[in-house]
Order: structure tokens, then C-alpha cells, then sequence
């Protein structure tokens, strides 16, 4: 994730409103263990300044979860990065996942 900071930087978005759209496939016996983080960090997140939105969704038929996220600028990013719950969430999202990918952002509406 400290790559998507240098990112901002380089793209001029580092003081500027962003989206990050994560994608995971996440093994089936395994959902259950990410699920318990998601319920942990979701709310958390939702009451750190400067986040705007953080949602995640589930494809209807297959175990691929996609995290919606919405940051005023690259400092709320860098602070959310910072919390226990930010850390515990992507360490079980490297341990249960595959097929991952990080899009970063502009907001256009």
C-alpha cells in the first residue's frame, strides 16, 4: 500500500479527493476469517477523518470481494494506514486471497 502513496504523489493527487477499488478473490474456507476483519475495520474506517466512503461488496455467485474506498487526500490515507484493525485487515486479505488488484482513482462526479 505505500506504493498508492508515492502514486498520488506522482499523479498530483496527494492533496486532492481520491478512490481506491480493491478486488479479491478470497478462498471459499477462508471467507468466514475475512469476514470477521471487515466487520472490525468497515466501522472503524467510516469514522476516520477524512474518509469519505469505504464499502465492501460481494459478487453473487463467486468468492471475489471488492473494497470501495473514498479519501479526502493521501493524509487520511497514510493515517488509516496506520491503525491496528487497517493492519490486521490486509494481512488476512494477503493470507486468504488471490487474484488481487488496486486501481487507483480520480473522482470525476
Amino acid at each position: 500500500m505505500t506504493n498508492l502513496i508515492s502514486d498520488l504523489k506522482a499523479a498530483g493527487y496527494y492533496e486532492r479527493s481520491f478512490g481506491i477499488i480493491v478486488t479479491l478473490r478470497v478462498q471459499e474456507a477462508k471467507e468466514s476469517e475475512l469476514l470477521e476483519q471487515i466487520k472490525i475495520a468497515v466501522p472503524a474506517t467510516r469514522k476516520e477523518k477524512g474518509c469519505i466512503q469505504y464499502d465492501f461488496s460481494r459478487d453473487l455467485k463467486e468468492p471475489v470481494y471488492t473494497l470501495y474506498e473514498h479519501w479526502e487526500n493521501g493524509a487520511a490515507l497514510e493515517a488509516h494506514l496506520g491503525f491496528d484493525y487497517t493492519k490486521n485487515l490486509l494481512a488476512k486479505m494477503g493470507e486468504v486471497g488471490s487474484e488481487t488488484t488496486i486501481r487507483l482513482t480520480s473522482l470525476i462526479l
